[in-house]
């Protein structure tokens, strides 16, 4: 539901037909998720993997949670090394990149 103005004055509600989402409480890896979008979007240069790691400990994320939490943000997490490369970054990208696939270090 919406409020759409009515010209010159006042609204009229305005509902649509999607059904309500049931809210859920941000689970722990939505908060590191949440984390990890604010901290790349703030360090538009990008920071090394183990830059990230030490910083989401101090804020009480462990390696393995910062790890999965980069995965599942991968379309907008750019790697602008290459993954194993020593000089790589982790990059935020507001437009989808295409996900390269590879294995698991």
């Amino acid at each position: 539901m919406m409020f759409a103005p009515l010209h010159p004055t006042g609204v009229m509600l305005k509902w649509d037909t999607k059904a309500p989402e049931i809210y859920r409480e941000p689970t722990r890896m939505d908060e590191c998720k949440e984390w990890l979008e604010d901290l790349l979007r703030a360090n538009p240069e990008g920071l090394k993997a183990r830059e990230v790691i030490a910083m989401g400990k101090e804020e009480g994320f462990s390696r393995d949670m910062l790890y999965r939490a980069q995965k599942e943000l991968r379309a907008h997490i750019q790697n602008t090394e290459g993954h194993k490369s020593p000089q790589n970054r982790w990059k935020w990208s507001d437009q989808v990149v295409e996900v390269e696939e590879y294995e698991d270090d």
